[in-house]
């Protein structure tokens, strides 16, 4: 861990390993995030893939997303190629200057990301939220801020077990507390204090 933050941050011991699933219920293999829980500090993603190509290009995107949304910073990812990479990604890339690998320009992320909000996994994401903008569903998480009190948590558990159950998921207490502190500022220390609780309102009201 140390001699990936040291090769990309030129830091040592200020990162930790944090949960790698996100509230869309994508998931990519590895995130770091710096001790200090501040936004100044940018997040680390890394993942292994054995031929990169645009569609993975795209999926890696969504990853950045979600990490800015949670950690409120623009994140960093580290990909390492086993095998291949796709001549039209690796022509956008430039050698770096201090590492031996391939870096992407800012650029490259913005063409991308207009191709990635035409793909059907952007439009279900857009169709999951009521379709709505990105302005809209900020709108919407600060509403509903204002009104989660504890009833209001509740209700919003059952509410992501429902949708999870519909997509023959299982429940991620995990994806559950993610979101909750997105939306509503929770401040459950862990997914099993969140499901403790839960599980005790369920008792209170037998």
């Amino acid at each position: 861990m140390n001699m990936v933050t040291r090769a990309l941050l030129n830091t040592e011991y200020d990162y930790i390993p944090e949960s790698s699933e996100w509230p869309n219920g994508t998931r990519n293999d590895v995130i770091l995030a710096h001790k200090s829980d501040d936004t100044v500090h940018p997040s680390i993603i890394i993942e292994f893939q054995r031929a990169v190509d645009k569609a993975f290009m795209k999926r890696a995107i969504g990853y950045c997303l979600q990490a800015s949304k949670r950690f409120d910073t623009e994140p960093v990812i580290l990909i390492v190629c086993i095998e291949s990479v796709e001549v039209s990604v690796i022509e956008s890339l430039r050698k770096c200057d201090d590492l031996p690998c391939y870096t992407a320009s800012c650029c490259y992320a913005e063409v991308d990301l207009e191709d990635y909000q035409n793909t059907e996994g952007f439009k279900n994401q857009k169709r999951k939220f009521g379709g709505l903008n990105k302005e809209d569903y900020i709108k919407e998480g600060q509403q509903q801020e204002i009104t989660c009190d504890y009833e209001g948590r509740m209700e919003f558990i059952k509410k992501f077990m429902q949708d999870r159950a519909e997509t023959n998921k299982a429940m991620s207490w995990e994806l559950c507390l993610l979101e909750g502190k997105q939306k509503c500022n929770w401040n459950y220390k862990s997914a099993n204090s969140l499901r403790m609780a839960f599980a005790k309102d369920g008792k209170r009201k037998q």
